[in-house]
Protein backbone atom coordinates (compact mmCIF):
# COMPACT_ATOMS: atom_id res chain seq x y z
CA UNK A 1 0.00 0.00 0.00
CA UNK A 2 1.37 3.40 -0.97
CA UNK A 3 2.36 5.61 1.95
CA UNK A 4 0.42 8.89 2.16
CA UNK A 5 3.20 11.48 2.01
CA UNK A 6 3.69 15.04 0.76
CA UNK A 7 3.66 13.93 -2.89
CA UNK A 8 0.35 12.10 -2.46
CA UNK A 9 -1.01 15.16 -0.67
CA UNK A 10 -0.17 17.32 -3.69
CA UNK A 11 -2.01 14.95 -6.05
CA UNK A 12 -5.11 15.20 -3.89
CA UNK A 13 -4.87 18.97 -3.41
CA UNK A 14 -4.72 19.72 -7.14
CA UNK A 15 -8.31 18.71 -8.06
CA UNK A 16 -9.63 20.02 -4.73
CA UNK A 17 -8.07 23.40 -5.51
CA UNK A 18 -9.62 23.51 -8.98
CA UNK A 19 -13.17 22.61 -8.02
CA UNK A 20 -13.38 23.52 -4.36
CA UNK A 21 -12.02 27.06 -4.63
CA UNK A 22 -15.12 28.12 -6.60
CA UNK A 23 -17.08 27.79 -3.38
CA UNK A 24 -14.36 29.13 -1.09
CA UNK A 25 -13.52 32.43 -2.80
CA UNK A 26 -16.11 35.22 -2.35
CA UNK A 27 -17.91 36.10 -5.58
CA UNK A 28 -17.19 39.78 -4.86
CA UNK A 29 -13.52 39.08 -5.61
CA UNK A 30 -14.33 37.95 -9.14
CA UNK A 31 -16.82 40.79 -9.64
CA UNK A 32 -14.05 43.20 -8.65
CA UNK A 33 -11.62 41.54 -11.08
CA UNK A 34 -14.14 41.90 -13.90
CA UNK A 35 -14.89 45.59 -13.25
CA UNK A 36 -11.49 46.86 -12.09
CA UNK A 37 -9.12 44.82 -14.21
CA UNK A 38 -10.82 43.33 -17.27
CA UNK A 39 -14.00 41.35 -18.01
CA UNK A 40 -11.97 38.23 -18.76
CA UNK A 41 -9.90 38.52 -15.56
CA UNK A 42 -11.97 35.88 -13.69
CA UNK A 43 -11.42 33.45 -16.59
CA UNK A 44 -7.70 34.14 -16.45
CA UNK A 45 -7.79 33.53 -12.69
CA UNK A 46 -9.42 30.13 -13.17
CA UNK A 47 -6.90 29.27 -15.89
CA UNK A 48 -4.19 30.11 -13.36
CA UNK A 49 -5.78 27.73 -10.85
CA UNK A 50 -5.88 25.00 -13.50
CA UNK A 51 -2.19 25.58 -14.26
CA UNK A 52 -1.44 25.42 -10.57
CA UNK A 53 -3.20 22.09 -10.32
CA UNK A 54 -1.10 20.70 -13.15
CA UNK A 55 2.03 22.11 -11.50
CA UNK A 56 1.20 20.47 -8.18
CA UNK A 57 0.63 17.10 -9.81
CA UNK A 58 3.84 17.44 -11.82
CA UNK A 59 5.77 18.19 -8.63
CA UNK A 60 4.30 15.07 -7.06
CA UNK A 61 5.38 12.95 -10.03
CA UNK A 62 8.88 14.40 -9.74
CA UNK A 63 8.95 13.64 -6.03
CA UNK A 64 9.10 17.28 -4.93
CA UNK A 65 6.83 18.80 -2.33
CA UNK A 66 5.25 22.25 -2.42
CA UNK A 67 7.74 23.71 0.03
CA UNK A 68 10.54 22.66 -2.31
CA UNK A 69 8.90 24.56 -5.16
CA UNK A 70 8.58 27.66 -3.00
CA UNK A 71 12.23 27.44 -1.98
CA UNK A 72 13.17 27.14 -5.65
CA UNK A 73 11.16 30.25 -6.52
CA UNK A 74 12.79 32.21 -3.72
CA UNK A 75 16.28 31.07 -4.74
CA UNK A 76 15.65 32.08 -8.35
CA UNK A 77 14.43 35.57 -7.45
CA UNK A 78 16.90 38.06 -8.90
CA UNK A 79 17.56 41.41 -7.24
CA UNK A 80 16.73 44.46 -9.35
CA UNK A 81 19.94 46.13 -8.23
CA UNK A 82 23.09 44.13 -7.34
CA UNK A 83 23.54 44.00 -3.58
CA UNK A 84 26.86 45.11 -2.15
CA UNK A 85 27.87 44.88 1.48
CA UNK A 86 27.44 48.18 3.34
CA UNK A 87 25.51 49.66 0.40
CA UNK A 88 23.16 51.30 2.92
CA UNK A 89 25.76 51.93 5.61
CA UNK A 90 25.12 55.10 7.61
CA UNK A 91 21.51 55.43 6.45
CA UNK A 92 18.40 55.28 8.62
CA UNK A 93 15.19 53.76 7.25
CA UNK A 94 11.69 53.51 8.70
CA UNK A 95 9.62 50.56 7.42
CA UNK A 96 6.00 50.35 8.54
CA UNK A 97 4.21 47.03 8.56
CA UNK A 98 7.50 45.20 8.87
CA UNK A 99 6.49 42.38 11.20
CA UNK A 100 5.60 39.99 8.36
CA UNK A 101 5.43 39.52 4.62
CA UNK A 102 6.74 42.13 2.22
CA UNK A 103 7.59 44.64 4.96
CA UNK A 104 9.68 42.12 6.88
CA UNK A 105 11.55 41.21 3.69
CA UNK A 106 12.30 44.87 2.91
CA UNK A 107 13.47 45.53 6.48
CA UNK A 108 15.72 42.46 6.41
CA UNK A 109 17.31 43.33 3.08
CA UNK A 110 17.99 46.93 4.12
CA UNK A 111 19.43 45.78 7.45
CA UNK A 112 21.64 43.24 5.71
CA UNK A 113 22.97 46.03 3.48
CA UNK A 114 24.10 48.05 6.50
CA UNK A 115 21.16 50.39 7.20
CA UNK A 116 19.82 51.27 10.62
CA UNK A 117 16.20 50.10 10.44
CA UNK A 118 13.20 51.17 12.50
CA UNK A 119 10.44 48.67 11.81
CA UNK A 120 6.85 48.92 13.02
CA UNK A 121 4.13 46.36 13.64
CA UNK A 122 0.59 46.34 14.98
CA UNK A 123 0.29 46.74 18.76
CA UNK A 124 -0.17 43.63 20.92
CA UNK A 125 -2.92 43.24 23.52
CA UNK A 126 -0.72 43.86 26.57
CA UNK A 127 2.84 44.65 27.62
CA UNK A 128 3.97 41.03 27.94
CA UNK A 129 2.58 40.11 24.52
CA UNK A 130 4.16 43.23 23.02
CA UNK A 131 7.59 42.29 24.38
CA UNK A 132 7.30 38.76 22.98
CA UNK A 133 6.19 40.08 19.60
CA UNK A 134 9.12 42.52 19.44
CA UNK A 135 11.61 39.73 20.19
CA UNK A 136 10.03 37.41 17.62
CA UNK A 137 9.88 40.03 14.85
CA UNK A 138 13.47 41.12 15.44
CA UNK A 139 14.61 37.49 15.37
CA UNK A 140 12.90 36.86 12.02
CA UNK A 141 14.34 40.03 10.49
CA UNK A 142 17.83 39.25 11.78
CA UNK A 143 17.71 35.70 10.39
CA UNK A 144 16.63 36.98 6.98
CA UNK A 145 19.17 39.84 7.04
CA UNK A 146 22.02 37.43 7.74
CA UNK A 147 21.18 35.55 4.53
CA UNK A 148 21.50 38.83 2.65
CA UNK A 149 24.92 39.40 4.19
CA UNK A 150 26.38 35.89 4.10
CA UNK A 151 24.56 32.73 3.12
CA UNK A 152 26.86 30.68 5.33
CA UNK A 153 25.99 32.74 8.42
CA UNK A 154 27.76 35.27 10.61
CA UNK A 155 29.66 35.22 13.88
CA UNK A 156 28.06 35.96 17.24
CA UNK A 157 29.67 39.40 17.36
CA UNK A 158 28.47 40.21 13.82
CA UNK A 159 24.92 39.20 14.73
CA UNK A 160 25.07 41.39 17.84
CA UNK A 161 26.25 44.34 15.76
CA UNK A 162 23.45 43.73 13.29
CA UNK A 163 20.90 43.53 16.11
CA UNK A 164 22.06 46.91 17.43
CA UNK A 165 20.92 48.51 14.16
CA UNK A 166 17.39 47.08 14.34
CA UNK A 167 14.67 48.79 16.35
CA UNK A 168 11.08 47.59 16.64
CA UNK A 169 8.19 49.88 17.61
CA UNK A 170 4.45 49.26 17.67
CA UNK A 171 2.22 51.43 15.49
CA UNK A 172 -1.54 51.68 15.00
CA UNK A 173 -2.21 53.85 11.94
CA UNK A 174 -5.83 54.16 13.02
CA UNK A 175 -4.80 55.99 16.18
CA UNK A 176 -3.21 59.45 16.08
CA UNK A 177 -1.85 59.00 19.62
CA UNK A 178 0.07 55.91 18.48
CA UNK A 179 1.45 57.84 15.50
CA UNK A 180 2.51 60.70 17.78
CA UNK A 181 4.24 58.26 20.12
CA UNK A 182 6.28 56.83 17.26
CA UNK A 183 7.12 60.32 16.01
CA UNK A 184 8.34 61.34 19.48
CA UNK A 185 10.51 58.21 19.69
CA UNK A 186 12.10 58.91 16.30
CA UNK A 187 12.67 62.55 17.19
CA UNK A 188 14.64 61.55 20.26
CA UNK A 189 16.44 58.42 19.06
CA UNK A 190 16.80 58.88 15.28
CA UNK A 191 16.39 62.57 14.38
CA UNK A 192 17.65 62.10 10.82
CA UNK A 193 15.85 59.72 8.44
CA UNK A 194 16.95 58.87 4.92
CA UNK A 195 14.03 56.74 3.74
CA UNK A 196 10.43 56.24 4.85
CA UNK A 197 8.71 53.13 3.46
CA UNK A 198 4.96 53.34 4.02
CA UNK A 199 4.14 49.67 3.65
CA UNK A 200 1.59 49.05 6.43
CA UNK A 201 -2.01 48.56 5.31
CA UNK A 202 -5.15 46.65 6.24
CA UNK A 203 -7.81 44.94 4.12
CA UNK A 204 -11.05 44.29 6.00
CA UNK A 205 -14.04 42.31 4.68
CA UNK A 206 -16.72 44.70 5.95
CA UNK A 207 -17.24 48.15 7.39
CA UNK A 208 -15.45 48.59 10.71
CA UNK A 209 -15.87 51.81 12.66
CA UNK A 210 -12.76 53.81 13.47
CA UNK A 211 -12.30 55.57 16.79
CA UNK A 212 -12.86 59.00 15.24
CA UNK A 213 -16.45 58.86 14.02
CA UNK A 214 -19.54 56.64 13.71
CA UNK A 215 -19.28 56.49 9.92
CA UNK A 216 -15.48 56.63 9.69
CA UNK A 217 -14.24 53.49 7.96
CA UNK A 218 -11.29 52.06 9.91
CA UNK A 219 -9.62 50.59 6.83
CA UNK A 220 -9.72 53.81 4.82
CA UNK A 221 -8.70 55.85 7.86
CA UNK A 222 -5.60 53.73 8.57
CA UNK A 223 -4.50 53.25 4.96
CA UNK A 224 -5.08 56.83 3.82
CA UNK A 225 -5.50 59.32 6.66
CA UNK A 226 -3.17 57.55 9.09
CA UNK A 227 -0.39 57.13 6.51
CA UNK A 228 -0.77 60.80 5.53
CA UNK A 229 -0.52 61.97 9.15
CA UNK A 230 2.51 59.77 9.87
CA UNK A 231 4.32 60.99 6.76
CA UNK A 232 3.63 64.65 7.44
CA UNK A 233 4.73 64.20 11.08
CA UNK A 234 8.06 62.69 10.00
CA UNK A 235 8.85 65.26 7.30
CA UNK A 236 11.04 67.39 9.64
CA UNK A 237 13.31 64.36 10.20
CA UNK A 238 13.65 63.36 6.55
CA UNK A 239 16.99 64.99 5.85
CA UNK A 240 18.92 62.48 3.79
CA UNK A 241 22.67 62.08 3.86
CA UNK A 242 25.77 62.20 1.63
CA UNK A 243 24.16 64.66 -0.72
CA UNK A 244 21.21 62.38 -1.46
CA UNK A 245 17.64 63.63 -1.13
CA UNK A 246 15.53 61.72 1.40
CA UNK A 247 12.93 59.35 -0.03
CA UNK A 248 9.31 58.60 0.76
CA UNK A 249 8.04 55.35 -0.73
CA UNK A 250 4.31 54.63 -0.60
CA UNK A 251 3.45 51.00 -1.24
CA UNK A 252 0.19 51.48 -3.14
CA UNK A 253 -1.54 49.01 -5.45
CA UNK A 254 -2.64 48.47 -9.00
CA UNK A 255 -6.11 48.07 -7.47
CA UNK A 256 -6.45 51.87 -7.58
CA UNK A 257 -7.67 51.55 -11.18
CA UNK A 258 -10.95 50.26 -9.74
CA UNK A 259 -11.86 53.83 -8.78
CA UNK A 260 -13.84 54.78 -11.87
CA UNK A 261 -17.49 55.15 -12.77
CA UNK A 262 -19.32 54.30 -15.97
CA UNK A 263 -20.49 56.92 -18.42
CA UNK A 264 -23.71 54.95 -18.92
CA UNK A 265 -25.53 51.89 -17.66
CA UNK A 266 -23.09 49.01 -18.14
CA UNK A 267 -23.84 45.94 -20.19
CA UNK A 268 -22.42 42.53 -19.51
CA UNK A 269 -18.70 42.46 -20.28
CA UNK A 270 -18.33 46.23 -20.61
CA UNK A 271 -15.14 47.84 -19.28
CA UNK A 272 -16.14 50.72 -17.02
CA UNK A 273 -13.39 53.28 -17.53
CA UNK A 274 -14.94 55.86 -19.84
CA UNK A 275 -15.43 58.65 -17.32
CA UNK A 276 -13.35 59.57 -14.24
CA UNK A 277 -14.87 58.90 -10.86
CA UNK A 278 -15.32 62.14 -8.93
CA UNK A 279 -13.33 61.07 -5.88
CA UNK A 280 -14.16 64.14 -3.87
CA UNK A 281 -17.87 63.43 -4.34
CA UNK A 282 -17.28 59.93 -2.99
CA UNK A 283 -15.52 61.35 0.06
CA UNK A 284 -18.43 63.69 0.74
CA UNK A 285 -20.83 60.75 0.60
CA UNK A 286 -18.45 58.85 2.84
CA UNK A 287 -18.86 61.55 5.49
CA UNK A 288 -22.66 61.65 5.36
CA UNK A 289 -23.85 58.05 5.31
CA UNK A 290 -25.33 58.12 8.80
CA UNK A 291 -24.06 55.65 11.34
CA UNK A 292 -21.94 52.54 11.04
CA UNK A 293 -24.95 50.19 10.97
CA UNK A 294 -26.36 52.04 7.97
CA UNK A 295 -23.08 51.71 6.06
CA UNK A 296 -22.59 48.08 6.98
CA UNK A 297 -26.07 47.14 5.74
CA UNK A 298 -25.76 49.24 2.60
CA UNK A 299 -25.70 47.19 -0.60
CA UNK A 300 -23.48 49.82 -2.22
CA UNK A 301 -20.64 49.44 0.32
CA UNK A 302 -17.63 47.60 -1.08
CA UNK A 303 -14.57 47.03 1.08
CA UNK A 304 -12.48 46.31 -2.02
CA UNK A 305 -13.47 49.69 -3.45
CA UNK A 306 -12.60 51.39 -0.16
CA UNK A 307 -9.22 49.66 -0.20
CA UNK A 308 -8.66 50.77 -3.80
CA UNK A 309 -9.57 54.35 -2.85
CA UNK A 310 -7.10 54.33 0.06
CA UNK A 311 -4.33 53.20 -2.29
CA UNK A 312 -5.28 55.98 -4.71
CA UNK A 313 -4.83 58.46 -1.85
CA UNK A 314 -1.32 57.03 -1.26
CA UNK A 315 -0.52 57.70 -4.92
CA UNK A 316 -1.94 61.21 -4.75
CA UNK A 317 0.07 61.97 -1.60
CA UNK A 318 3.36 60.96 -3.25
CA UNK A 319 2.51 63.20 -6.21
CA UNK A 320 1.57 66.07 -3.91
CA UNK A 321 4.78 65.73 -1.88
CA UNK A 322 6.84 65.77 -5.08
CA UNK A 323 5.09 68.94 -6.27
CA UNK A 324 5.43 70.62 -2.87
CA UNK A 325 9.09 69.81 -2.15
CA UNK A 326 10.50 69.64 -5.69
CA UNK A 327 14.04 68.20 -5.43
CA UNK A 328 14.24 68.41 -1.63
CA UNK A 329 12.42 65.08 -1.29
CA UNK A 330 11.98 62.19 -3.71
CA UNK A 331 8.46 60.81 -3.19
CA UNK A 332 7.26 57.72 -5.02
CA UNK A 333 4.38 55.28 -5.08
CA UNK A 334 4.50 51.73 -6.37
CA UNK A 335 2.63 48.54 -7.13
CA UNK A 336 4.52 45.53 -5.69
CA UNK A 337 2.37 42.99 -7.53
CA UNK A 338 0.14 40.37 -5.98
CA UNK A 339 2.14 39.24 -2.96
CA UNK A 340 1.30 36.26 -0.80
CA UNK A 341 1.06 37.92 2.61
CA UNK A 342 -1.08 38.13 5.73
CA UNK A 343 -2.98 41.08 4.21
CA UNK A 344 -5.47 38.71 2.57
CA UNK A 345 -6.04 36.70 5.75
CA UNK A 346 -7.91 39.62 7.28
CA UNK A 347 -10.20 39.77 4.24
CA UNK A 348 -11.01 36.10 3.81
CA UNK A 349 -10.29 33.18 6.11
CA UNK A 350 -7.38 31.25 4.62
CA UNK A 351 -6.15 28.04 6.33
CA UNK A 352 -2.50 28.01 7.35
CA UNK A 353 -1.65 25.16 4.99
CA UNK A 354 -3.10 27.10 2.05
CA UNK A 355 -1.43 30.36 3.09
CA UNK A 356 2.04 28.84 3.41
CA UNK A 357 1.97 26.25 0.63
CA UNK A 358 -0.37 27.02 -2.25
CA UNK A 359 -0.70 30.82 -2.07
CA UNK A 360 3.03 31.46 -2.71
CA UNK A 361 2.72 29.46 -5.93
CA UNK A 362 -0.19 31.57 -7.17
CA UNK A 363 1.30 34.92 -6.16
CA UNK A 364 4.66 36.59 -5.69
CA UNK A 365 6.74 35.61 -2.71
CA UNK A 366 7.48 38.48 -0.26
CA UNK A 367 11.07 38.53 -1.52
CA UNK A 368 9.91 38.91 -5.12
CA UNK A 369 7.31 41.52 -4.16
CA UNK A 370 9.97 43.49 -2.27
CA UNK A 371 12.08 44.01 -5.39
CA UNK A 372 10.36 47.20 -6.60
CA UNK A 373 10.53 48.65 -3.07
CA UNK A 374 14.25 47.88 -2.95
CA UNK A 375 14.69 49.41 -6.39
CA UNK A 376 13.15 52.66 -5.12
CA UNK A 377 15.42 52.53 -2.06
CA UNK A 378 18.69 51.76 -3.82
CA UNK A 379 18.56 53.26 -7.31
CA UNK A 380 20.34 56.56 -7.94
CA UNK A 381 18.09 59.51 -7.18
CA UNK A 382 18.68 61.03 -10.61
CA UNK A 383 17.04 57.98 -12.18
CA UNK A 384 13.89 58.16 -10.03
CA UNK A 385 11.35 60.79 -11.17
CA UNK A 386 9.80 62.19 -7.99
CA UNK A 387 6.06 61.70 -7.84
CA UNK A 388 6.36 58.74 -10.19
CA UNK A 389 4.58 55.41 -10.09
CA UNK A 390 6.76 52.28 -10.15
CA UNK A 391 6.23 48.60 -10.83
CA UNK A 392 8.48 45.66 -11.71
CA UNK A 393 11.60 47.69 -10.89
CA UNK A 394 10.88 50.49 -13.32
CA UNK A 395 9.12 53.84 -13.61
CA UNK A 396 5.74 53.05 -15.16
CA UNK A 397 3.58 56.16 -15.53
CA UNK A 398 1.22 54.25 -17.82
CA UNK A 399 0.35 52.03 -14.86
CA UNK A 400 -1.70 54.89 -13.43
CA UNK A 401 -5.41 55.15 -14.05
CA UNK A 402 -6.99 58.21 -15.68
CA UNK A 403 -8.17 59.39 -12.27
CA UNK A 404 -4.70 58.99 -10.74
CA UNK A 405 -3.30 61.32 -13.41
CA UNK A 406 -5.79 64.10 -12.69
CA UNK A 407 -4.32 67.09 -10.86
CA UNK A 408 -7.83 68.39 -10.12
CA UNK A 409 -8.80 65.11 -8.45
CA UNK A 410 -5.52 65.03 -6.55
CA UNK A 411 -5.88 68.57 -5.21
CA UNK A 412 -9.45 68.05 -4.01
CA UNK A 413 -8.69 64.71 -2.36
CA UNK A 414 -5.54 65.89 -0.60
CA UNK A 415 -7.34 69.00 0.64
CA UNK A 416 -10.02 66.72 2.09
CA UNK A 417 -7.45 64.48 3.84
CA UNK A 418 -5.50 67.45 5.22
CA UNK A 419 -8.71 68.99 6.56
CA UNK A 420 -9.73 65.68 8.16
CA UNK A 421 -6.36 65.51 9.94
CA UNK A 422 -6.66 69.14 11.07
CA UNK A 423 -10.16 68.50 12.48
CA UNK A 424 -9.00 65.50 14.50
CA UNK A 425 -5.95 67.34 15.81
CA UNK A 426 -8.21 70.22 16.89
CA UNK A 427 -10.55 67.79 18.67
CA UNK A 428 -7.58 66.25 20.49
CA UNK A 429 -6.29 69.61 21.62
CA UNK A 430 -9.73 70.72 22.82
CA UNK A 431 -10.17 67.50 24.81
CA UNK A 432 -6.92 68.17 26.68
CA UNK A 433 -7.98 71.62 27.83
Amino acid sequence: MMEFGKESFNVLVAPMLLFGSYYLIPKSVFAFLASAVHPIAPTVAWFGLASLGVWLQKSAIQGRDVKGLIRDRRAKTQNCIPFKNDLMSGKTVVVTGGSAGLGLEVAAQLLGLGARVIVTGTPAKDGEAAAKKAVEVERKILDAAIIVMKEDGVSVSERAELASKLHYHSLDLGNFDSISTLTAYIKEAHPSIDILVNNAAVLLPKFTQSKYGPCEDAMFFANAVGVYYLTESLLPFLKGSSGNSPRIINVASGAHIGIAKPAATPTKGQILREEPFVVNEFLQNYESQGDGNTIQKSKTYSSLQIYALSKLVNIFHAQELAARHQTAIVAMSLHPGGVSSSLFRSYVSIPDWLMHSVMPLMMKTPRSGAQTVMYCCLEEGSKLPSGGFYSECAHRPHGLSQVARSEVERTSVMDWVAQRVANIREQQQNSKR
